[in-house]
């Protein structure tokens, strides 16, 4: 595995330092290697210091080869210092865009800033395109299966309803309010749909995000009619399955738990629960300011998102410092576009937007418009800008997860309970097709008819 680091910022490899957002480390990375990497533990940045650099910059501009020397992790930020080794020199744009597809980079990638992880060897892969090759010193090989070893092995499994009522009941806390979420694969990553990748770690909607929306509009005008606010049609248009940047959660774990083990086609794979715990005060209505702040997002174009600047903080903390940061951000064009959208639906929205509110992930309960919210008790969590949530949680979302085996009895016993896909999804077509499913005719069981030896 190797670095493939994009930077728009001049001279950044010169001063051997740059910076990330937490969303962009990862981008354009295998999902495989995605999912090693995201909770960067201390074994783990170790790993990624061991690893080779391919250091570009947004454009046509030649590339370096680099090693990690440090790493720092700040609250949304990823900070690296990067000794580049002079002594193999440039490696020409247009000589390695030729030569691109066998690094497992592609062309747009030189369009944004952003931090990828690549599989393969880099130098195997630069002497056979004939690339520059020179080594002063060869960092050691790190695979994908070095830092799956790593791996935390010690988690809680369960494999009956009963069990999982029992662990439930244990990692429940008074401080916090509890909700879940059922993954039928425990490699799922707690990613909201409008930011999801390929098989190459190419994100799919990200880009295209305000017009699908303005799209489903056009579209379906009239479904939308009741729909007072942004957060609303997202709300709508996430239960028709269009892409959002909302992630269902639910209050009920037995909910979370039937979408651990439903599908048919994933019996064999080993799901997952994950319990949220969110401070009490962080969990928003479906008429929070923060919560319209961040679903208005989504009118944003990609490039006006990506044009906004989070100015660093005042270095000297006064209410006169703290006043002028916060008008030099909401000055900003986007900002005002974004401010504009607000306006719409909250008429009394003062234009005092916070750059931290704007770039978290907060839980919203939203109202029950539809039939779907209302039996799977639903909310959500509202992913703002470039924001993350990592798969260890953060300060104000505390994760517990617990792995689902035996999912076929575990759905029958939830049958029991009238846990079914037609009592989850109450809509004809589903109550339809969960009846023929139990109805459907087992095939006999065959009998073994030869003759046993006696006695």
């Amino acid at each position: 595995m190797y670095h493939f680091i994009v930077t728009g910022s001049q001279d950044a490899w010169d001063d051997g330092v740059e910076e990330f957002p937490r969303s962009r480390f990862l981008e354009y990375t295998p999902p495989e290697i995605a999912s090693l990497f995201e909770d960067l533990n201390s074994s783990h940045l170790e790993k990624l210091k061991k690893l080779p650099c391919l250091c570009a910059y947004e454009g046509h501009e030649d590339l370096w080869i680099g090693t990690i020397k440090d790493i720092e992790l700040d609250k949304t930020v990823v900070r690296i210092f990067v000794d580049i080794d002079q002594d193999i020199g440039p490696i020409p744009n247009d000589q390695f865009t030729k030569a691109m597809k066998r690094f497992g980079v592609h062309n747009w990638e030189f369009s944004r800033t952003h931090w990828a992880i690549k599989n393969g060897d880099l130098f195997s892969k630069l002497r056979d395109a004939g690339l520059p090759t020179k080594l002063t010193l060869e960092p050691p090989t790190v695979t994908v299966e070095d830092v799956r070893q790593d791996e935390e092995s010690s988690f809680i499994i369960v494999s009956s309803v009963k069990d999982f009522i029992e662990e439930v009941t244990k990692i429940n806390s008074g401080y916090s309010e509890c909700f879940y979420r059922g993954h039928s694969d425990e490699t799922y990553r707690l990613m909201p749909s409008i930011f999801r990748t390929d098989g190459s770690g190419t994100p799919l909607y990200r880009d295209s995000e305000h017009a699908m929306f303005r799209e489903i509009l056009v579209s379906n005008s009239s479904d939308f009619r009741e729909d007072n606010s942004t957060l609303d049609k997202l709300v709508r248009m996430q239960h028709y399955s269009l892409p959002t940047r909302l992630l269902d959660i639910t209050a009920n774990p037995l909910i979370a738990l039937f979408f651990a083990v439903w599908s048919e086609s994933k019996y064999d794979t080993r799901g997952e629960v994950i319990t949220f715990h969110i401070k009490k005060n962080k969990v928003k209505y479906f008429d929070s300011d923060t919560a319209s702040c961040l679903a208005n997002l989504a009118l944003l174009s990609a490039g006006e998102r990506d044009e906004i600047i989070f100015f660093d903080p005042p270095i000297v903390n006064t209410e006169k410092s703290r006043i002028d940061h916060l008008r030099r951000f909401n000055e900003q064009l986007q900002i005002e576009r974004l401010l504009h959208y607000i306006g719409s639906e909250k008429p009394y929205f003062k234009p005092r937007i916070r750059p931290d509110d704007l770039k978290s992930v907060i839980c919203v309960k939203s109202k029950r418009s539809n039939d779907r919210i209302t039996s799977q008790s639903g909310a959500f969590l509202l992913f703002g800008h470039d924001a993350v949530l990592s798969e260890n949680g953060s300060h104000d979302i505390q994760l517990e997860r617990i792995k689902i085996d035996n999912k076929e009895n575990i759905r029958k016993e939830l049958e029991l309970l009238n846990i079914t896909e037609s009592t989850v999804f109450p809509y004809i077509e589903n109550s339809a097709r969960d009846i023929a499913r139990r109805f459907k005719t087992k095939p006999p069981v065959e009998l073994d008819t030869t003759d046993e030896p006696g006695m």
